[in-house]
């Protein structure tokens, strides 16, 4: 695909971390079995401000299950409570246990030819 083509000419760049077979690992999308263990919200990085918690009861009920829907229903038990919590501290469900290990960054802009 167009993006495994960008990754493998971004990976021979100078300096670029030599982690592939992660980023691979994160194109080929969210592991559910086993779920990887859970991570917290990572202090070393930027983040965007904390939202405001406006929403109603059912506006967060409809948020979590949102969420769930990516997701088999064997994880939901596990999963719920860590994105009510989430939505709780941050105002937003960002699903920090499936963040990757691995260090991104911006190499350039990506256009629609590749």
């Amino acid at each position: 695909s167009r993006l495994l083509m960008r990754i493998n000419v971004i990976s021979r760049l100078p300096g670029f971390p030599r982690q592939m077979s992660s980023l691979k690992e994160v194109c080929s999308g969210l592991p559910v079995d086993p779920l990887p263990e859970p991570k917290e919200r990572d202090s070393s990085v930027p983040h965007a401000p904390v939202r405001r918690f406006v929403l109603t009861e059912n506006e967060r009920k409809q948020a979590v299950r949102n969420a769930l829907r990516y997701f088999p229903p064997q994880c939901h038990s596990v999963l719920a409570p860590e994105f009510v919590r989430e939505l709780k501290e941050f105002g937003h469900i960002y699903m920090y246990r499936f963040r990757p290990d691995i260090n991104m960054r911006l190499v350039g802009p990506v256009t629609a030819d590749g």
